[in-house]
């Protein structure tokens, strides 16, 4: 079998500047050190039997195609930290094992980007690192970063997203200790730190057992049997595209039926619908003491009133292309009412776009969450 390589390449521009952690005024002071090219950074990931030639301006770097490695041995794709790139930086990445699509890094996220549009599939405060390695056992690569994310309290944490699945699982300790991951001896190990310090509690072999992520060693992480995530359906979600009925534009306008299991210790739980392709666009925020929706169990915009604390709706309605529609359910520990829960109006532009950002809305806001899950779907427009 021949050796295959990606290849990437990218320009810089110099290493220095300030990033915004939120509006709260947080920053995180990035000084880097210059490259020789005054050119925005850009990056791109080819395959091919060996690496490429490039001119002067460029930087290339070699990493081995996962679909001709062992799906244990993990392989490195992007360090923001190690490698030699900008802050605007952005890299591409395709793989055998997904064709059609185009996996992209930049500092802020991570995309995949197919010919029914882009989707985001995480985010951070930067994305440190990604890594592609095998954890399910499915023979096709996860992606596998160290991600900051916060505001006051910033901190480290792990990211593992299933593209195969559309499933993303998170190793989390918020404001007790860090998580990151690198390459020891050949094999992705995640590290413990004492919370905002260098101080290492523990590494080990990251793994993926029932469904959570752990590491030999840590008592702290969740058990196979404890149910950090939340697990959802809906009868309303066919082949990875939501039911016409549920939109706006050209179904009834009705909410998705949804159905998880109950949580213990859980008072409520709160839902978001939103569309991150349309600027993070609200479609519903309830709370419900229930383990699931019906279908219509949520007012819509028009129908609800004031007195009615359950929440509001509006359904998909994309002006153009295919559109993501992530829905987002936090077990809370206390009851809330709905319009206690931040994150944007419904039928608006919200403040963020994944499960990370809403995280940071409910326990800024003092809630407690006990666990969440989250579930995608698309929906085309005209």
């Amino acid at each position: 079998m021949k050796d295959r390589y990606y290849t990437m390449i990218y320009t810089d521009t110099a290493k220095s500047g300030m990033f915004r952690i939120s509006s709260s005024a947080v920053l995180l002071a990035l000084m880097l050190t210059s490259c020789s090219s005054a050119d925005n950074g850009v990056a791109s990931v080819t395959e091919g039997t060996t690496a490429a030639t490039t001119t002067s301006s460029v930087t290339t770097a070699e990493v081995p195609a996962p679909a001709d490695v062992d799906p244990d041995v993990p392989v490195k794709w992007v360090d923001f930290r190690s490698d030699d790139m900008s802050w605007d930086s952005t890299i591409e990445h395709t793989s055998d094992a997904f064709p059609g699509t185009t996996f992209r890094w930049s500092s802020e996220k991570v995309e995949a980007v197919t010919d029914e549009g882009t989707t985001v599939l995480y985010e951070g405060m930067p994305v440190w690192n990604v890594y592609l390695c095998d954890l399910t056992g499915d023979g096709k690569p996860e992606l596998c970063s160290t991600v900051s994310f916060g505001s006051g309290i910033v901190d480290e944490h792990i990211i593992v997203y299933d593209y195969a699945d559309m499933v993303k699982y998170e190793l989390w300790d918020r404001g007790n200790h860090d998580y990151s991951l690198g390459i020891k001896d050949g094999v992705l190990t995640a590290e413990k730190r004492v919370y905002n310090t260098s101080e290492v509690i523990l590494s080990g072999k990251l793994e993926l057992w029932g469904g959570k992520l752990t590491f030999s060693g840590d008592s702290d992480a969740p058990a196979a049997d404890d149910p950090a995530q939340i697990s959802l359906t809906s009868t309303d979600l066919h082949d990875g595209y939501w039911d016409v009925r549920i939109s706006h534009d050209k179904g009834e306008d009705i909410s998705p039926h949804l159905s998880w299991d109950s949580v213990e210790g859980a008072a409520c739980y709160a839902v978001y619908m939103i569309d991150p392709d349309g600027g993070n666009w609200v479609h519903m925020k309830a709370v419900t003491t229930e383990a699931g929706l019906e279908a219509g169990d949520i007012p819509t915009k028009k129908t609800g009133t004031d007195g009615e604390d359950m929440g509001r709706y509006i359904g998909p309605y994309p002006p153009n292309g295919v559109h993501t529609y992530n829905v987002y359910v936090f077990a809370l520990k206390d009851v809330v009412g709905y319009k206690e829960l931040l994150g944007g109006s419904v039928d608006s532009t919200g403040r963020v776009s994944d499960a990370d950002g809403l995280m940071e809305l409910l326990t800024d806001k003092g809630m407690t969450v006990l666990s969440h899950g989250e579930l995608s779907g698309k929906y085309p427009g005209e």
